[in-house]
């Protein structure tokens, strides 16, 4: 037999890891875990510790996490069915081999609370996620900040230097661009000297250097790429170190490597495996000549509060645009739309971004007059995104670009909020039109409206197609692609890496 506190021991180091929340309620119960541990011979002390860790995860809600004190009372039964010198047939019955930790260092170039879009959403959800299920894990991103007072968590880093100004990259002379780069160089080298991460994920590089690839490979440090937008295409013509080695000056490329003491050209094709969140952005980054050699598609998905349908409510023309401000999102078509629309129609756009796209929205409401219909309520965090969802009639998701996936239109089917789109780039890959949604083309402002007037006469319509976006909404979850980015980071990381 062992003593019990012996065994909260090792278990505490393990709690480290987890949400703060369920760290605690974890405490609070250790009596009953020390039941269960008391009964456990030494050699097996650790392993148990690991199956508390592996179960307790499982709970997708930390509200919840009473439900996983539960499912590691029950684990009784199970650890008296087999020899306990022997944890492999308790691990299958529970949940199948426990998986080693791994350190993992995560770059991107921003992560909330201070972000526009989607894409560093999805990047949180799957840290939080590597967190819960017990990895260690480090984001590295830059020092862009919003309005936002949200503290960071401790393993939240924002070191690295970016030239976003006011929704444009900034043009920089020669000094500059090579003070940048060599500072993000600096900046990542210290991080994986610290750290020792197991492997690399990148998320959105849009004007960081893809040198800094190309540093993580060349000390062979395994590497995943999530790649939820065209940066593979558009980031080395945005990356002010490259593009001075463009055209003929590629020949200066191995001069100003030995100067500067960073690398100067990039190969993508050995740097990372990349996991794209579309098809449709996967045969996109293969047609660049990158030669990329390890690919697949991972579909990101909403976050489980969005999961909960608000009940139907009579038709009010309450029209709802959530996104970033740029003008590739085609919220002018929206805008241009009221005009064909009844007076009673108004729209609320919600989201931050580009400060001129929005003045030139206002410009064009006033001139259209219909801006005393329009509310600009700025960027929302995920609880008022609940409400501003739910008392919407419709969603329009009017993107003219070719959009890599888009999360907004299952976040309103996920709340029952009928949706208007366009259907360009990946997001036509799960929009179907009549079944989930109404489609439009892309800069047609009589059909985004002839759409919107043929939902509000057509009450079984909406039904159709809130039943088909709730169907669609329940198959992209967060929680199915936070698992498919620890099982990316997993097969990637060599055996020997993983809990080291």
């Amino acid at each position: 037999m062992v003593d019990a506190r012996d065994v909260k021991s090792h278990v505490g180091r393990r709690l480290t890891s987890l949400s703060a929340l369920l760290a605690e309620e974890l405490e609070m119960h250790w009596n009953a875990y020390a039941r269960v541990a008391v009964r456990a011979p030494t050699g097996t002390t650790l392993k148990l510790a690991s199956l508390i860790r592996v179960v307790a995860s499982q709970v997708p809600h930390q509200e919840r996490a009473t439900e996983a004190i539960a499912a590691v009372l029950d684990l009784t039964l199970v650890l008296e069915a087999f020899d306990l010198e022997d944890m492999s047939q308790a691990e299958e019955a529970v949940h199948g081999p426990i998986l080693d930790w791994v350190r993992v260092l995560t770059v991107g170039n921003m992560y909330p609370p201070h972000h526009y879009g989607g894409y560093e959403l999805v990047w949180r959800s799957a840290v939080e996620h590597l967190l819960r299920r017990g990895h260690e894990v480090r984001v590295l991103t830059t020092n862009m900040r919003t309005a936002s007072l949200e503290p960071d968590p401790p393993h939240v880093y924002r070191e690295l230097r970016w030239h976003l100004r006011d929704g444009e990259f900034q043009r920089l002379g020669v000094r500059a661009r090579a003070a940048m780069a060599r500072h993000n160089h600096r900046v990542l080298a210290q991080h994986l000297d610290e750290l020792g991460p197991g492997i690399v994920g990148w998320w959105s590089m849009g004007g960081l250097s893809p040198t800094l690839l190309e540093e993580v490979r060349r000390r062979r440090i395994p590497a995943v790429a999530f790649v939820h937008d065209d940066w593979l295409a558009y980031g080395p013509a945005v990356d002010p170190w490259l593009r001075l080695f463009c055209g003929r000056r590629h020949r200066l490329t191995n001069v100003a490597q030995r100067l500067a003491g960073i690398p100067t050209t990039v190969d993508f094709s050995s740097a990372a495996t990349y996991w794209f969140v579309s098809e449709f952005t996967r045969e996109r980054a293969l047609g660049l000549g990158l030669g990329l050699q390890e690919t697949g598609v991972a579909h990101s998905g909403i976050h489980p509060d969005f999961l909960d349908a608000t009940l139907t409510q009579p038709w009010q023309w309450r029209v709802l645009y959530v996104g970033r401000i740029d003008s590739r999102k085609g919220v002018d078509t929206v805008v241009e739309a009221l005009v064909h629309l009844p007076a009673a129609a108004g729209l609320t756009i919600v989201g931050g971004g580009d400060p001129r796209e929005e003045q030139r929205l206002c410009s064009l409401a006033v001139r259209l007059g219909v801006d005393d219909r329009i509310e600009f309520a700025g960027q929302r965090n995920r609880d008022d995104l609940l409400a501003v969802y739910a008392n919407a009639d419709a969603v329009v998701f009017p993107v003219r670009w070719h959009e890599p996936w888009g999360l907004v239109p299952l976040e309103a089917m996920a709340r029952g909020c009928p949706v208007v789109a366009t259907g360009r780039g990946g997001s036509g890959e799960y929009l179907r039109h009549q079944e989930n949604c109404l489609l439009f083309p892309a800069d047609d402002p009589q059909a985004c409206a002839d759409a919107l007037r043929r939902l509000a006469a057509d009450p079984d319509l909406r039904a159709t197609l809130r039943q088909g976006g709730l169907d669609t909404a329940g198959r992209h979850t967060a929680a199915r692609f936070d698992e498919a980015v620890e099982r990316a980071i997993l097969e990637k990381v060599p055996a020997e890496v993983a809990g080291a």
